[in-house]
């Protein structure tokens, strides 16, 4: 019975084992079909998903996953690797269960095997199946004979062993198995031959692992963070691996609150170590954006950013606060404040940062107020060098710059030939002002005093007297009359000067009457003015005394100056030279404006004659003199000849007779007479008008 038992099992353990080879390698079969199918579109969809051709057709279609801005082109995890692995354990566990496990329980029970061997071999007549049941544990042989039990089972056994079970296994399944299984196996084996790292990183990522796709191609992004706003921005890309210079790239740009943009990346340039550079020079932006890159398999696994920084620049106009002040520091020599301080002064365009008239021996001062905090502010002094061409002076850092580094302030001296100056601004980053900060520098002009008659005036200087009445026209105070020879011209003038007046002198000259010019040497005829006879050849100077006295304290009262004098100096009194205080001591210093009022006496001078002796005046002559104002510049540099300042006209005087002067009195104070009764007259018409007529 052993014997038997044995054959039974071993073809019982044969049959099992012919099951699960079978069952395994259909198994076996689908799961690496399916595995393959899984590798390949985890591969396809992270070597494709990034293009813009992909990108487009899951955003205008419902299918897979939104195309989200920031997605690198990665096969997603969650939507896509999670459902494929888990697609994979149920198909495996599922098949397992029907091909394997299941056929493996399904193998037929020895009592159907001897029943298959009968069935093969007839001579066993039943002997086989009833030996098997009858000596089994637990048989009911209740009322067989033990003996004939023994003699059928003593037969089964001699005929078993005459026999081979073995030959009764179906076979043909080993080389279906063979058949099934060799074609996928030998794919496989030829994929992790050809590639064993990807075929091995696909492999693992199917168990959810962690784990990057290799590539032939590697992109590292160079390109930095910061850029300034509205400057054009060039990505950079050092490219390493299996790559050509033909090769172009996509980059695929997503501005904040923008629709993703796609560009070109190309081939720039080939470094020593065999790596590339590949760039893509954007438009101007003005949104911080993200980024990924593509080129051939290679793509970049994180996304690169740029954040637009606005760069240095003067901060918005403001009325109240303006971004960029210049001032005037006026000379000490123009006198100092109450406080002792140097005057400053603000010329036209001071609060746009123009200089305008900036004085001799002045300095400047310069502020300016930024967008953003600096690390360098430099101002750059521009002058005028040979052939007019513009040469930039030496760079001025800051005197001071607060704590925020949002206002810096110079302070320099002002050159000669400085025509502009500009600021060049660095902020953090390494950005400079991409405008130029430029302005105009326009040095004063030297110009002479500028001096004005005042008309000749009998008018009291008291304000409260008759002479300032309502009503009063000055003008009946003018006089221009002739001149007698003991007479007087009363000089009345004023001076301005932006640099100050200094001290001034009356020039005059009598011209004779009846000779001729020509009479006269040439060097003499050329002098016609003040200006051309510096050594006093021709014209002669009288220097005006300058009234240095307080005049509060004096009791002089208020300086009138249209009458260059002042209130209690009386209708013919003198005033030579009065520098004018400033109407504010705080904003602008004294002596920018004189004035004064000289009786000029003729008695007494002398004429040249064309020989060069000199005469007394007499009836018939003319008397020419100016007033000569020089400014303040020149009493600082007393070794250099600084021009005057004169009227635009000469004033004139004929001398005549005592008579004739005395005629042309009279002849004006009646004409001033009949003026005045005439005007007396119409207002008198004029009130009639509106008074009732008598019935």
């Amino acid at each position: 019975m052993k014997t038997l038992l044995r054959k039974l099992r071993r073809w019982q353990l044969y049959e099992s084992l012919l099951r699960v080879v079978w069952g395994g390698a259909c198994w076996l079969a689908v799961v690496l079909i399916i595995l393959g199918f899984a590798c390949f579109l985890d591969w396809f969809i992270d070597r494709y998903s990034g293009s813009q051709t992909w990108r487009e057709w899951r955003q205008s279609s419902w299918l897979l996953w939104s195309a989200d801005p920031m997605d690198t082109g990665e096969t997603p995890f969650w939507s896509v690797r999670v459902p494929l692995t888990t697609l994979q354990l149920a198909v495996a566990v599922l098949l397992g269960w029907y091909w394997v496990i299941r056929p493996t329980w399904q193998t037929p029970p020895m009592d159907e095997l001897a029943f298959q061997a009968e069935q093969a071999f007839p001579v066993f007549e039943h002997r086989l199946v009833t030996a098997v049941q009858l000596n089994r544990r637990g048989a009911r042989t209740e009322g067989m004979s033990p003996a004939l039990i023994a003699q059928v089972t003593q037969q089964a056994e001699e005929l078993a062993r005459r026999h081979n079970f073995m030959t009764l296994l179906d076979t043909s399944r080993l080389p279906k198995a063979v058949a099934v299984l060799l074609p996928i196996l030998s794919a496989w084996l030829l994929f992790l031959g050809v590639n064993f790292p990807l075929a091995r990183v696909l492999i693992l990522r199917q168990a959810l692992l962690p784990l990057d796709i290799p590539r032939r191609i590697h992109l590292e992004n160079l390109t930095p963070e910061v850029w300034p706003v509205g400057s054009a921005v060039t990505v950079s890309y050092r490219v390493t691996g299996r790559y050509t210079e033909e090769m172009i790239g996509v980059l695929r740009l997503v501005p904040e609150d923008q629709p993703e943009e796609f560009y070109d990346l190309i081939f720039d340039s080939r470094e020593a170590d065999g790596s590339a550079l590949f760039r893509t020079t954007l438009p101007p932006m003005s949104r911080d954006f993200s980024f990924h890159a593509r080129l051939g398999d290679g793509r970049t696994t994180t996304p690169g950013f740029v954040r637009l920084e606005p760069p240095p620049q003067l901060a918005p106009d403001d009325p109240a606060a303006p971004p960029l002040i210049a001032e005037i520091e006026l000379p000490a020599w123009l006198g100092l404040r109450p406080d002792g301080s140097r005057y400053v002064r603000r010329n036209d365009g001071w609060n746009r940062g123009e200089v305008v008239d900036a004085l001799p021996q002045s300095h400047l001062r310069i502020s300016a107020r930024f967008n953003k905090p600096v690390r360098q502010a430099h101002l750059i002094p521009i002058a005028r060098g040979e052939g007019l061409q513009e040469q930039d002076l030496p760079a001025i850092t800051p005197a001071t710059l607060t704590e925020d580094r949002r206002v810096a302030a110079w302070y320099f001296p002002v050159q000669a030939q400085l025509i502009a100056y500009r600021l060049e601004l660095e902020d953090d980053y390494g950005f400079r002002n991409p405008l130029p900060i430029r302005r105009n520098v326009r040095l004063w002009d030297d110009r002479p005093p500028l001096v004005e008659w005042k008309p000749e005036s009998t008018r009291d200087p008291d304000r409260s007297s008759p002479d300032w009445a309502p009503g009063v026209n000055p003008k009946d105070f003018e006089w221009d009359m002739p001149l007698p020879l003991n007479g007087r011209i009363q000089v009345i003038y004023s001076a301005h000067s932006p640099v100050g007046i200094g001290r001034a002198n009356i020039v005059y000259r009598v011209v004779p009457r009846g000779i001729p010019a020509d009479a006269y040497p040439e060097p003499i005829r050329r002098i016609q003015h003040p200006r051309d006879d510096p050594d006093g050849r021709v014209f002669q100077r009288l220097p005006l005394r300058r009234f240095t006295d307080d005049p509060q304290k004096r009791g002089l009262g208020e300086f009138v100056p249209e009458l260059g004098k002042f209130e209690k100096s009386g209708k013919f009194g003198e005033v030579e030279l009065y520098l004018l205080p400033a109407s504010n001591p705080w904003e602008e210093p004294d002596g920018l404006t004189a004035g004064g009022c000289k009786n000029f006496e003729v008695a007494g001078l002398e004429k040249i004659l064309p020989d060069g002796s000199r005469s007394r005046i007499e009836v018939g002559d003319t008397v020419e003199l100016y007033v000569e104002v020089f400014d303040r510049l020149s009493e600082q540099s007393p070794d250099v000849t600084r021009p005057a300042g004169y009227p635009p006209q000469a004033k004139r005087k004929f001398i005549v007779t005592e008579a004739d002067a005395e005629t042309a009195f009279r002849l004006r104070d009646e004409g001033r007479q009949r003026l005045r009764d005439k005007l007396q007259q119409i207002a008198e018409d004029q009130a009639n008008i509106f008074r009732p007529r008598p019935k």
